[in-house]
C-alpha cells in the first residue's frame, strides 16, 4: 500500500476505488459519501494526461449516483445505465494498461455493486439524496 500512495501518475487509483467499495460493503455509508469526492478530484486531475482512466472515471460516477438516489438499486441501476453502455468495450480493444488496472472487470464490479444494495433491507439516510 505505501508503494501506490507515492504513485503520483494514478495508477493507486484502482486501490481507491476499491477503498470505496469497501466501505459501500462495509455499510459506512458516511464515510462512503465522504471518499467520492475526492476520488472525483483525484481522477480529474489525471484523465486528461491518461485517456486509460476514461473507464475509472464513468465508474466513480455511477457510484457517486447512489447516495443521489438513497442507496435504492434499482434508481441506481437506471442512473448508470448510460455510464454502463460507454464503458462496455470488448476487452480486445481495450489498451493493456487499462486491463491490467483491472482486476475485476468494472462492468463486473458494477453489478456487484447492484447486487448488493438490492439486498440492504432498509436504506441509510443520506444528505445527498434527492428523492
Amino acid at each position: 500500500m505505501p508503494e501506490f500512495s507515492k504513485d503520483k501518475a494514478g495508477q493507486n487509483l484502482a486501490i481507491r476505488i476499491l477503498y470505496v467499495l469497501i466501505l459501500l460493503a462495509s455499510k459506512k455509508f458516511e464515510d462512503f459519501e465522504e471518499a467520492i469526492p475526492p476520488l472525483q478530484a483525484y481522477i480529474g486531475r489525471y484523465k486528461k494526461s491518461y485517456p486509460e482512466l476514461f473507464r475509472c472515471d464513468l465508474l466513480v460516477k455511477m457510484l457517486a449516483d447512489i447516495p443521489k438516489v438513497g442507496y435504492n438499486a434499482e434508481r441506481v441501476a437506471w442512473r448508470g445505465k448510460p455510464y454502463l453502455e460507454k464503458m462496455l468495450v470488448p476487452p480486445e480493444e481495450l489498451p493493456l494498461k487499462i486491463t491490467e488496472m483491472e482486476v475485476i472487470p468494472y462492468e463486473k464490479m458494477w453489478q456487484f455493486v447492484l447486487e448488493f444494495l438490492g439486498t440492504l433491507k432498509r436504506r441509510p439516510y443520506s444528505s445527498k439524496s434527492k428523492l
